[in-house]
Order: structure tokens, then C-alpha cells, then sequence
């Protein structure tokens, strides 16, 4: 649509240079044509004055002659003189009209051209806003498919299945380790802040075990999926913490009180890898909420 109204712009500035062209050519031809003519009229005028006169007869006396020639020209001359001073002054006016028309062209291809400026980049602007704009319809779009994996049926079955499976688990170690020291009833309570070592079950052949271990990986993997994405800016960073806060922080506890080594003295690669791939996507997102709540505050400070 721009680059048609400027395309009418263009047009419209050659028509009217066009105009003031052929009207000065016109004007011009006319003054030609007055200035060659009139001089001619007056000399056939003067010639036909004279021989009507003096009877239509040429003088064989040369002083006759000189006096003709100081009758001819001292009429003739100052006539082709005020010519002359005539066509001065025209040409003067016809150049001084046509620098105002040049002005008054240029005055308009300027405001055009301003104008045509101006349409571009508020149309550059709109489609700024409307590219932003679909831009953040897609980050939410996103990241409300993400949550609604997090909150489906399966990744709730998948949630419990390892709450329960590590609550289990924690309740039997808590109960070997009293048994022991010579405790019979298990302390549930005791053992908040203590390392949970999942390590031991990696190679467990039991089904439910297998199917806790994969279970946790699900989780762990959503996880990454979380960090990467939003490394990569493809969420909406601000809404995605807004409703997973709570769960997030719940599962960064979780995490911290497990380890997926086989026990404290394991250092084997295995282990440590396992560690990594586990715990990198929960530590990131741990990151991001803790930047997240200091920027936050430092704006409420500025604020107040």
C-alpha cells in the first residue's frame, strides 16, 4: 500500500512539472513569436511610409540614401532596443517563475516524501507490535501446553507414584537404620534434611522399582525441558513461575534430599553422571526463581 501511494506521489509530481514545462514553452513560443514578428511589421511599416512619400521611387543620389538610412534606423533601433530591454525583463519573469514552480515541486516532493516516511514507520511499527504480539501469544500457548502435561492425569499418576515410592523407601531405610541402634518403630520425622540414595535401585530387576526409577525420570526430564526452553527464551518466563511456583518449590526440596548415588562414598562416573542429568534441569529452574525473586524485590524498592 506504501509503495503504491508513493508510485501516485511520483506521478502526480512528473504531471505537474510536466504542466509547468509546456506552459512556459508555450508562453515562450509566444514571446518568440511577438519578438520576431513585431520588429519586421515595423520595418515593412516604415518602408511603406517611406515609398509612399516619395512617390515609390528609389533616389539615385547617395545623400538620399544616408538620410533614408538615418530615417530607417533611428525609428527601427530603439524599437528593436525596447524589444530587446522587453524580452530581458520576460526572460527574467519566465525564470523566476520557473524557480518558484522548482521550489513549490520540491516543497511537495518533500512533504511527500516525509510523509511517505512517516507511513513506514508507523506501518513498520505496527508490524513490530503485531510480530511481538504473536510472538507472546506463542510463548504462552507454549508454555500452557507444558503445564497442562504437568498437571495431566499420567504426570499426576507419575508425581504420586514417586512421592509414595520415596516416602516408602525413606520409611524402610529410616527402619534398618533404628533397627539397628535397636529401634523398632521408624522415625518419619527424623528423617527430613537427610540424603535419600536412590543409586541402589539403578539396577534393581523388580518391576515396581524399574517402573519408579523411569517414573523419575519423566519428571526429571519435564524438568529440563523447562530450563532449556526457557534458556532459549521459547516460554513465557513470568507466567510459567506464576503458576508453577508452588510445585516447583516443592519438587526443588524433593531433589535436594536425594542424591542418585548408591550411597556417600560413591564417586563413580556412573553415579555422577546421573546426578547431573537428574538434578541440572531442577537446579536451573532453582536459578531462574531465585533471580526472579531478587529482581522483583529490587523493583519494589525502587517503587517505594
Amino acid at each position: 500500500m506504501i509503495e503504491a501511494q508513493e508510485n501516485t506521489t511520483i506521478i502526480e509530481l512528473a504531471k505537474s512539472k510536466i504542466r509547468s514545462i509546456v506552459a512556459a514553452i508555450i508562453e515562450l513560443e509566444r514571446f518568440e513569436k511577438i519578438a520576431y514578428t513585431f520588429p519586421i511589421i515595423v520595418a515593412i511599416t516604415i518602408l511603406a511610409i517611406y515609398f509612399f512619400q516619395f512617390n515609390n521611387k528609389l533616389s539615385t543620389d547617395p545623400s538620399t540614401f544616408g538620410t533614408f538610412g538615418d530615417y530607417f534606423g533611428g525609428i527601427l533601433n530603439p524599437v528593436i532596443s525596447f524589444m530587446t530591454l522587453y524580452g530581458l525583463v520576460h526572460t527574467l519573469k519566465q525564470n523566476k517563475e520557473a524557480i518558484k514552480h522548482s521550489a513549490q515541486a520540491t516543497e511537495a516532493a518533500t512533504n511527500q516524501a516525509m510523509l511517505a516516511d512517516k507511513q513506514f514507520k508507523a506501518y513498520e511499527t505496527r508490524q513490530k507490535e503485531e510480530e511481538e504480539s504473536r510472538k507472546q501469544e506463542a510463548l504462552l500457548a507454549r508454555t500452557m501446553d507444558l503445564f497442562k502435561i504437568w498437571i495431566s492425569p499420567d504426570m499426576q499418576r507419575i508425581r504420586t507414584e514417586v512421592l509414595a515410592w520415596l516416602s516408602s523407601s525413606r520409611i524402610t531405610e529410616e527402619t534398618e537404620r533404628n533397627n539397628k541402634v535397636g529401634q523398632c518403630i521408624p522415625d518419619v520425622m527424623s528423617s527430613e534434611g537427610q540424603t535419600h540414595y536412590l543409586g541402589k535401585h539403578r539396577k534393581s530387576t523388580k518391576p515396581e522399582t524399574v517402573k519408579n526409577c523411569i517414573s523419575i525420570g519423566t519428571i526429571s526430564l519435564f524438568f529440563q525441558d523447562l530450563a532449556t526452553l526457557l534458556s532459549i527464551q521459547k516460554l513465557d518466563e513470568e507466567f510459567l513461575f506464576n503458576i508453577m511456583e508452588y510445585s516447583l518449590n516443592l519438587w526443588i526440596e524433593i531433589y535436594k534430599n536425594i542424591d542418585f548415588k548408591s550411597d556417600a562414598n560413591d564417586n563413580s562416573d556412573e553415579s555422577v553422571q546421573h546426578n547431573l542429568i537428574h538434578k541440572k534441569g531442577i537446579e536451573a529452574l532453582e536459578k531462574r526463581m531465585k533471580n526472579r525473586k531478587r529482581v522483583n524485590e529490587e523493583k519494589a524498592v525502587i517503587q517505594h
